[in-house]
């Protein structure tokens, strides 16, 4: 997991062209005044999922992880605690369904602060929970970037 603020996202736009993509598209703000959804911005290689949302107590968040899609976790406004770990950490407890690229698992991360302005970006290998409240609930607006990197 990575973990910076957008002032500081240049420096991981080397990291994959659709990376950079997407990073631009959160620099430009296309995002705003958007309504809540999903948003094909390159095909099914990259996509934004504008969401609102309160976030939730640790006891009801979901640890899960993706094969196939690097997610790029921005935060527009509020705050939530995202939580990341290493997948020997984990056990799953679904089997990955891969219509929705996505498996669940139980075990234990860490917890990390991101407040408005800040990213998280999530490789596949990187068991994570997001939504999770920091002290008290907060309404978050997130934008959540699927990036195919294959």
């Amino acid at each position: 997991m990575i973990l910076t603020s957008l002032t500081h996202a240049g420096i991981y736009k080397a990291l994959h062209p659709r990376i950079a993509a997407g990073i631009d598209y959160l620099i430009r703000g296309d995002w705003q005044g958007q309504a809540p959804g999903t948003y094909a911005l390159d095909g099914d290689h990259l996509s934004a999922i504008i969401q609102h949302y309160d976030t939730i107590p640790l006891e009801s968040g979901k640890w899960e992880a993706h094969r196939v899609y690097t997610d790029i976790q921005f935060v527009a406004s509020g705050v939530e605690l995202i939580g990341s770990g290493l997948p020997d950490q984990f056990t799953p407890v679904t089997e990955f369904d891969a219509a929705k690229d996505i498996a669940f698992y139980t075990g234990r991360g860490d917890l990390f602060e991101v407040r408005a302005g800040m990213f998280a970006i999530l490789f596949p290998h990187d068991v994570h929970m997001p939504r999770i409240q920091a002290g008290a609930p907060s309404a978050v607006q997130k934008i959540v970037l699927k990036v195919r990197v294959d």
